[in-house]
Protein backbone atom coordinates (compact mmCIF):
# COMPACT_ATOMS: atom_id res chain seq x y z
CA UNK A 1 0.00 0.00 0.00
CA UNK A 2 1.35 3.32 -0.71
CA UNK A 3 0.06 6.56 -1.58
CA UNK A 4 1.15 9.28 -4.30
CA UNK A 5 3.70 11.50 -2.56
CA UNK A 6 5.42 8.01 -1.53
CA UNK A 7 5.69 7.13 -4.91
CA UNK A 8 6.77 10.52 -6.24
CA UNK A 9 9.88 10.41 -3.39
CA UNK A 10 10.74 6.49 -4.89
CA UNK A 11 11.22 8.64 -8.66
CA UNK A 12 7.73 6.57 -9.61
CA UNK A 13 6.05 9.27 -12.33
CA UNK A 14 2.43 9.43 -12.56
CA UNK A 15 2.39 8.07 -15.91
CA UNK A 16 3.68 4.87 -14.40
CA UNK A 17 1.57 4.67 -11.58
CA UNK A 18 -1.94 4.83 -14.08
CA UNK A 19 0.25 2.20 -16.51
CA UNK A 20 0.05 -0.12 -13.51
CA UNK A 21 -3.42 0.48 -12.69
CA UNK A 22 -4.34 0.12 -15.84
CA UNK A 23 -2.30 -3.15 -16.13
CA UNK A 24 -4.23 -4.34 -13.07
CA UNK A 25 -0.89 -4.72 -11.27
CA UNK A 26 -2.26 -2.55 -8.84
CA UNK A 27 -5.60 -1.04 -7.37
CA UNK A 28 -6.91 2.99 -6.92
CA UNK A 29 -8.62 2.83 -3.88
CA UNK A 30 -9.07 6.33 -3.24
CA UNK A 31 -7.38 9.99 -4.38
CA UNK A 32 -3.68 9.30 -4.02
CA UNK A 33 -4.26 5.85 -2.56
CA UNK A 34 -2.74 2.61 -4.07
CA UNK A 35 -2.02 -0.98 -2.98
CA UNK A 36 -0.69 -4.02 -5.65
CA UNK A 37 -3.54 -6.12 -6.37
CA UNK A 38 -1.44 -9.17 -5.48
CA UNK A 39 -1.69 -7.87 -1.71
CA UNK A 40 -5.17 -6.51 -1.44
CA UNK A 41 -6.73 -8.46 0.98
CA UNK A 42 -9.64 -10.39 0.49
CA UNK A 43 -11.66 -9.91 3.57
CA UNK A 44 -13.63 -6.58 3.80
CA UNK A 45 -12.61 -5.45 7.10
CA UNK A 46 -9.16 -6.25 6.33
CA UNK A 47 -9.68 -4.34 3.73
CA UNK A 48 -10.99 -1.40 5.87
CA UNK A 49 -8.01 -1.44 7.78
CA UNK A 50 -5.59 -1.01 4.94
CA UNK A 51 -7.59 1.62 3.32
CA UNK A 52 -7.96 3.67 6.69
CA UNK A 53 -4.65 3.46 7.34
CA UNK A 54 -3.72 4.90 4.33
CA UNK A 55 -6.10 7.55 4.29
CA UNK A 56 -4.45 8.26 7.89
CA UNK A 57 -1.20 8.75 6.62
CA UNK A 58 -2.26 10.84 3.60
CA UNK A 59 -3.41 13.50 5.61
CA UNK A 60 -0.38 13.42 8.08
CA UNK A 61 -1.79 13.69 11.44
CA UNK A 62 -4.64 16.14 10.26
CA UNK A 63 -7.76 13.58 10.69
CA UNK A 64 -7.85 10.04 13.23
CA UNK A 65 -10.27 7.40 12.76
CA UNK A 66 -13.42 7.17 14.60
CA UNK A 67 -16.49 4.91 14.70
CA UNK A 68 -15.80 1.71 13.49
CA UNK A 69 -12.99 2.72 11.59
CA UNK A 70 -11.09 3.63 15.38
CA UNK A 71 -12.14 0.29 16.39
CA UNK A 72 -10.84 -1.86 13.98
CA UNK A 73 -7.81 -0.22 13.93
CA UNK A 74 -7.61 -0.60 17.73
CA UNK A 75 -7.77 -4.42 17.13
CA UNK A 76 -11.60 -4.66 17.79
CA UNK A 77 -14.42 -6.77 16.35
CA UNK A 78 -16.76 -4.90 14.39
CA UNK A 79 -20.53 -5.95 12.94
CA UNK A 80 -23.11 -4.77 10.84
CA UNK A 81 -20.85 -1.81 9.43
CA UNK A 82 -20.12 -0.32 6.23
CA UNK A 83 -16.56 -1.45 5.86
CA UNK A 84 -16.35 0.13 2.48
CA UNK A 85 -17.00 3.40 4.57
CA UNK A 86 -14.03 4.62 6.82
CA UNK A 87 -14.94 7.14 8.98
CA UNK A 88 -12.99 10.02 10.53
CA UNK A 89 -12.83 13.12 12.50
CA UNK A 90 -10.87 15.97 12.42
CA UNK A 91 -7.89 16.45 14.74
CA UNK A 92 -7.27 20.35 14.75
CA UNK A 93 -8.51 22.97 12.70
CA UNK A 94 -11.62 22.92 10.41
CA UNK A 95 -10.27 21.98 6.58
CA UNK A 96 -8.46 18.74 5.78
CA UNK A 97 -8.30 19.15 2.60
CA UNK A 98 -10.75 16.10 1.60
CA UNK A 99 -12.90 15.49 -0.99
CA UNK A 100 -16.79 14.73 -0.46
CA UNK A 101 -16.03 10.58 -0.49
CA UNK A 102 -14.04 11.01 2.47
CA UNK A 103 -16.29 11.26 5.64
CA UNK A 104 -14.65 14.19 8.46
CA UNK A 105 -16.76 14.48 11.08
CA UNK A 106 -15.58 17.50 13.98
CA UNK A 107 -13.00 18.15 16.55
CA UNK A 108 -13.68 16.55 19.52
CA UNK A 109 -12.19 17.27 23.09
CA UNK A 110 -8.47 16.61 23.50
CA UNK A 111 -8.93 13.58 25.78
CA UNK A 112 -10.59 11.85 23.22
CA UNK A 113 -7.58 10.76 21.23
CA UNK A 114 -5.17 8.55 21.43
CA UNK A 115 -2.00 7.38 18.56
CA UNK A 116 -2.24 3.35 17.79
CA UNK A 117 1.04 2.92 15.80
CA UNK A 118 2.02 6.07 14.99
CA UNK A 119 -1.63 6.62 13.79
CA UNK A 120 -4.59 9.07 15.27
CA UNK A 121 -7.87 7.39 16.60
CA UNK A 122 -10.73 8.49 18.70
CA UNK A 123 -9.99 6.26 22.21
CA UNK A 124 -11.77 2.84 21.23
CA UNK A 125 -14.60 3.18 23.71
CA UNK A 126 -15.50 6.88 22.31
CA UNK A 127 -15.08 4.47 18.92
CA UNK A 128 -17.84 1.67 19.95
CA UNK A 129 -20.12 4.35 21.55
CA UNK A 130 -19.94 6.35 18.25
CA UNK A 131 -20.45 3.01 16.29
CA UNK A 132 -23.81 2.19 18.56
CA UNK A 133 -25.27 5.70 17.94
CA UNK A 134 -24.75 5.13 14.09
CA UNK A 135 -24.99 1.94 13.32
CA UNK A 136 -27.26 0.45 15.83
CA UNK A 137 -27.28 -1.32 19.68
CA UNK A 138 -25.72 -4.61 18.20
CA UNK A 139 -23.11 -3.11 16.50
CA UNK A 140 -22.14 -1.32 19.32
CA UNK A 141 -22.63 -3.95 21.96
CA UNK A 142 -20.01 -6.48 19.73
CA UNK A 143 -17.66 -3.80 20.33
CA UNK A 144 -18.24 -2.99 23.98
CA UNK A 145 -18.46 -6.32 24.75
CA UNK A 146 -14.73 -7.09 23.19
CA UNK A 147 -13.26 -3.90 24.21
CA UNK A 148 -14.66 -4.80 28.22
CA UNK A 149 -12.92 -8.32 27.48
CA UNK A 150 -9.83 -7.38 26.68
CA UNK A 151 -9.75 -4.65 29.41
CA UNK A 152 -9.02 -2.06 26.36
CA UNK A 153 -12.36 -0.61 27.46
CA UNK A 154 -12.64 -0.01 30.77
CA UNK A 155 -16.23 0.20 32.15
CA UNK A 156 -15.61 3.67 34.29
CA UNK A 157 -14.05 5.28 31.32
CA UNK A 158 -17.30 3.72 29.75
CA UNK A 159 -19.75 5.31 31.96
CA UNK A 160 -17.59 8.45 31.72
CA UNK A 161 -17.89 8.77 27.95
CA UNK A 162 -21.72 7.68 27.90
CA UNK A 163 -22.10 11.00 29.89
CA UNK A 164 -20.52 12.99 27.67
CA UNK A 165 -22.28 12.30 24.55
CA UNK A 166 -25.53 13.11 26.01
CA UNK A 167 -27.31 15.26 23.41
CA UNK A 168 -25.65 14.05 20.37
CA UNK A 169 -27.67 12.72 18.14
CA UNK A 170 -28.55 9.02 18.65
CA UNK A 171 -27.18 8.81 22.09
CA UNK A 172 -29.76 6.65 22.91
CA UNK A 173 -28.56 3.85 21.45
CA UNK A 174 -24.98 4.52 23.15
CA UNK A 175 -26.57 4.75 26.28
CA UNK A 176 -28.22 1.21 25.85
CA UNK A 177 -25.46 -0.03 24.71
CA UNK A 178 -23.57 0.85 27.58
CA UNK A 179 -26.00 -0.47 30.18
CA UNK A 180 -26.12 -4.21 28.02
CA UNK A 181 -22.52 -4.26 27.44
CA UNK A 182 -20.57 -7.14 29.19
CA UNK A 183 -16.90 -8.34 29.03
CA UNK A 184 -17.82 -12.04 29.58
CA UNK A 185 -18.83 -12.76 26.42
CA UNK A 186 -16.28 -14.07 24.29
CA UNK A 187 -16.93 -13.37 20.51
CA UNK A 188 -19.39 -11.28 18.42
CA UNK A 189 -21.94 -14.34 17.63
CA UNK A 190 -22.23 -14.69 21.19
CA UNK A 191 -22.71 -10.38 21.80
CA UNK A 192 -25.22 -10.92 19.49
CA UNK A 193 -27.08 -14.20 20.18
CA UNK A 194 -27.34 -12.23 23.98
CA UNK A 195 -29.02 -9.00 22.67
CA UNK A 196 -31.19 -10.84 20.09
CA UNK A 197 -32.62 -12.96 22.92
CA UNK A 198 -33.02 -9.99 25.80
CA UNK A 199 -34.86 -8.41 23.24
CA UNK A 200 -37.19 -11.11 23.50
CA UNK A 201 -37.85 -11.19 27.19
CA UNK A 202 -35.10 -13.54 27.70
CA UNK A 203 -33.46 -10.57 30.34
CA UNK A 204 -31.44 -12.41 32.99
CA UNK A 205 -28.78 -13.98 30.76
CA UNK A 206 -25.55 -15.19 32.35
CA UNK A 207 -22.70 -14.78 30.03
CA UNK A 208 -19.83 -18.33 30.76
CA UNK A 209 -20.83 -19.58 33.39
CA UNK A 210 -19.42 -22.28 35.07
CA UNK A 211 -21.92 -25.12 35.77
CA UNK A 212 -20.88 -27.90 38.61
CA UNK A 213 -21.84 -30.88 39.98
CA UNK A 214 -21.04 -31.44 43.48
CA UNK A 215 -17.37 -30.64 43.50
CA UNK A 216 -17.03 -31.85 39.73
CA UNK A 217 -17.48 -29.05 36.94
CA UNK A 218 -19.89 -29.91 33.92
CA UNK A 219 -18.35 -27.23 31.72
CA UNK A 220 -18.56 -23.64 30.98
CA UNK A 221 -21.06 -22.54 28.91
CA UNK A 222 -21.69 -19.64 26.60
CA UNK A 223 -25.29 -18.02 28.09
CA UNK A 224 -27.15 -19.33 31.22
CA UNK A 225 -30.51 -18.85 32.00
CA UNK A 226 -30.80 -19.88 35.41
CA UNK A 227 -34.81 -19.14 36.23
CA UNK A 228 -35.75 -21.33 33.12
CA UNK A 229 -32.62 -23.90 33.73
CA UNK A 230 -31.47 -23.74 29.80
CA UNK A 231 -28.17 -24.04 28.89
CA UNK A 232 -27.31 -21.80 25.83
CA UNK A 233 -24.77 -22.22 23.35
CA UNK A 234 -23.31 -20.56 20.02
CA UNK A 235 -21.82 -22.68 17.57
CA UNK A 236 -19.55 -20.22 15.35
CA UNK A 237 -17.34 -22.04 12.74
CA UNK A 238 -16.33 -25.00 14.76
CA UNK A 239 -15.44 -28.24 12.59
CA UNK A 240 -16.16 -31.96 13.40
CA UNK A 241 -14.68 -33.61 9.75
CA UNK A 242 -11.40 -34.43 10.67
CA UNK A 243 -10.13 -36.62 13.48
CA UNK A 244 -9.57 -34.41 15.91
CA UNK A 245 -12.80 -32.68 15.12
CA UNK A 246 -14.87 -36.27 15.52
CA UNK A 247 -13.13 -36.30 18.97
CA UNK A 248 -14.50 -33.40 20.04
CA UNK A 249 -17.74 -34.11 19.14
CA UNK A 250 -17.75 -36.73 20.83
CA UNK A 251 -16.48 -35.21 24.09
CA UNK A 252 -18.52 -32.01 23.53
CA UNK A 253 -21.74 -34.82 23.12
CA UNK A 254 -21.15 -36.26 26.67
CA UNK A 255 -20.77 -32.95 28.24
CA UNK A 256 -23.96 -32.12 26.79
CA UNK A 257 -25.54 -35.38 28.03
CA UNK A 258 -24.35 -34.90 31.80
CA UNK A 259 -25.32 -31.10 31.66
CA UNK A 260 -29.09 -32.01 30.78
CA UNK A 261 -28.98 -34.85 32.86
CA UNK A 262 -28.56 -32.63 35.93
CA UNK A 263 -32.12 -31.07 35.07
CA UNK A 264 -31.03 -28.58 32.15
CA UNK A 265 -32.73 -28.07 29.14
CA UNK A 266 -29.85 -27.84 26.12
CA UNK A 267 -30.23 -25.13 23.24
CA UNK A 268 -27.67 -24.45 20.21
CA UNK A 269 -27.83 -21.36 17.60
CA UNK A 270 -25.96 -20.92 14.77
CA UNK A 271 -24.97 -17.86 12.66
CA UNK A 272 -28.29 -18.34 10.84
CA UNK A 273 -30.46 -18.42 13.62
CA UNK A 274 -29.34 -15.01 14.45
CA UNK A 275 -31.31 -13.65 11.45
CA UNK A 276 -34.61 -14.85 12.39
CA UNK A 277 -36.54 -13.69 15.42
CA UNK A 278 -39.32 -16.85 14.76
CA UNK A 279 -36.52 -19.06 14.79
CA UNK A 280 -35.01 -18.18 17.94
CA UNK A 281 -38.13 -17.31 19.67
CA UNK A 282 -39.72 -20.95 19.18
CA UNK A 283 -35.98 -22.86 20.26
CA UNK A 284 -36.37 -21.23 23.27
CA UNK A 285 -39.63 -21.86 23.93
CA UNK A 286 -39.25 -25.22 22.97
CA UNK A 287 -36.43 -25.62 25.67
CA UNK A 288 -38.21 -23.69 28.31
CA UNK A 289 -41.15 -26.55 27.93
CA UNK A 290 -38.26 -28.93 28.22
CA UNK A 291 -36.88 -27.71 31.22
CA UNK A 292 -39.85 -27.02 32.95
CA UNK A 293 -41.02 -30.37 32.09
CA UNK A 294 -37.74 -31.45 33.78
CA UNK A 295 -38.65 -30.05 36.93
CA UNK A 296 -41.81 -31.33 37.12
Amino acid sequence: MWITQEVAELGISADAVRQLVRSGVCQRLRRDVYVLTEQYPAYAHVRHVVLATAILRRHAGRIAASHHTAAALAGLPTWGVPYDDPRFVRVVGSHTGSRSTLRVGRVWPEDAYERVKGLWILRPVVAALQTAMAYGLESGVVTLDAGLRSQVIQRPELEHWTRQIAGHRHCVRARAATRLADGRSESPGESRLRIRLQALGFTDLEPQVELWKGTRLLGRVDLLDRERRIVIEFDGQQKYDAATGRSALIAEKAREDEIRSDGYAFVRFVWSDLADRTRLLAKMTRASSMSYAKVG
